[in-house]
């Protein structure tokens, strides 16, 4: 992570202090139900979204879901779930390992290649799953800095590059990742300043495939009209209702202000104008987010992962993850009311290990759909860099599942909180198949609620 210090110092300075999680957690009046150690049954309250209430089934499943053997490095991510084999496609930041000739290879634990010893860089790397759980990566990093490519210092693709991001656009799949730009290697790209001071105007370019493995790269920023010191991190990508939201945080004057996370709206994927910019309410998460029911206007919900809670107790303090939602995908509410400040907590094992760039796998674009069998459960993987102690930079991808419920009022066959004439439309529509003259019961005996 060759900007670590710089991001991590943003991250730490954007967390926010949990209140005394660990009486919440213990409280005969909380709303968790811990059956084992690695999982949680939580229900939330979305009244505010007139979506009623919806349960959240989550479980640790495994450590390690992918990585070399220690130490490892692996980092921000971003898994596509995909209708044919392999099923889950994890793209994500980590170190190649390399020969004497550069060459990378996966490394037995405790024996690196000579002489090198070590990994280089910040690298795009690619690993695949059928079950969601146990990954293969590819000794090969799929994006690699392009200094080690014979690509000269004046192109943007020169360094290190992390925090990949995916979508689909006219058939065509683009990677969006930052790339780091500092003004001591590339003073023409990132001038240093008056007084000769050092800059890091990391920047967000792309690259294109036509399936997901073989890429090429694009030298070329893809947000235009920015300030010369701006520096972007965490790029995060969907496509909803037409068009490309590309999340980021950005920092001004080179790397010395965070100016909070923002959002750019665009229809073509390779021009994103900074002038047209759009806040979010904070917190949020640098991870990717899903969006559930994206292709139903009236269920549909933002969900991301945040790690910017603390936990602390006599023994340690650790970050943990959260849910958080939104309905329009900028303003945000986290929480088991989402009309309050109260915190998810997680199984009372992520309370032992710190987490960062916690992801939720999503299909192509960040959508996903319910079961086919149950139009109100939506499930999907999660994914965080988990680490113990104070050093981050020995990270592990760890692997765990998260079922969503939405849990209806009877006779609200649309989940938009209410019956009325919308849901006998669309119970006329679809009499027979699924609905029957029992729902038609059931409405009629719930309607106006």
């Amino acid at each position: 992570m060759g900007n670590n210090n710089t991001a991590m110092n943003i991250y730490k300075n954007i967390q926010i202090v949990g209140f005394i999680l660990v009486l919440l957690f213990l409280s005969p009046f909380s709303v968790y139900a811990q059956s084992a150690d690695r999982v949680t049954d939580v229900d939330i309250s979305l009244t505010q979204y007139n979506m009623g209430t919806m349960h959240a089934h989550v479980t640790q499943e495994k450590d390690i879901a992918v990585g070399d053997p220690y130490p490892n490095y692996e980092y921000s991510l971003h898994v596509i779930k995909s209708p044919t084999s392999p099923s889950y496609r994890m793209f994500y930041g980590g170190r190649c390992y390399y020969d004497s000739q550069r060459n990378c290879q996966t490394p037995i634990s405790g024996n690196y290649p000579s002489p090198n010893g070590g990994g280089d860089g910040d690298h795009i790397r690619y690993a695949y799953s059928d079950d969601g759980v146990n990954f293969t990566n590819t000794a090969t990093p799929i994006i690699r800095p392009g200094k080690y490519e014979g690509i000269p210092p004046s192109s943007y693709d020169w360094d290190n590059r992390m925090d990949p991001t995916i979508i689909k656009w006219n058939n065509i799949y683009y990677m969006y990742y930052q790339v780091m730009v500092y003004s001591d290697f590339q003073p023409f790209l990132c001038p240093p300043g008056a007084s000769g001071e050092k800059k890091q105007c990391d920047q967000i370019i792309y690259a294109t495939s036509p399936d997901l493995i073989n890429w090429t790269k694009h030298d070329q920023p893809i947000v235009i009209h920015v300030p010369s010191d701006t520096f972007f991190l965490f790029p995060k990508a969907i496509v909803l209702a037409g068009k490309i939201w590309l999340y980021f945080g950005y920092i001004s004057d080179g790397g010395k202000t965070f100016r909070g996370p923002w959002l750019i709206q665009s229809t073509n994927p390779t021009l994103f104008d900074f002038n047209q910019k759009i806040r979010q309410q904070e917190p949020v998460e640098w991870g990717q987010h899903a969006v559930l029911w994206s292709d139903d206007p009236q269920k549909r919900l933002h969900v991301q992962m945040m790690t910017n809670w603390t936990l602390k107790n006599e023994y340690f303090t650790k970050t943990v993850p959260t849910l958080s939602f939104s309905k329009d995908g900028i303003t945000w509410a986290y929480g088991n009311d989402v009309n309050s400040g109260t915190p998810i907590l997680f199984p009372s094992y992520f309370h032992t290990r710190d987490h960062t760039f916690c992801s939720l796998a999503t299909e192509i674009n960040g959508g996903l759909q319910p079961l086919p069998f149950d139009p109100n459960t939506i499930e999907t993987f999660f994914y965080c860099a988990t680490f113990d102690g104070t050093v981050p930079w020995n990270a592990d991808i760890s692997a765990g599942k998260l079922t969503f419920t939405l849990k209806q009022q009877p006779g609200d066959l649309n989940g938009d909180g209410h019956v009325n004439q919308a849901d006998y439309d669309l119970l006329v529509a679809n009499f027979g198949n699924p609905y029957t003259i029992f729902d038609y019961n059931v409405l009629v005996g719930n309607w106006g609620k």
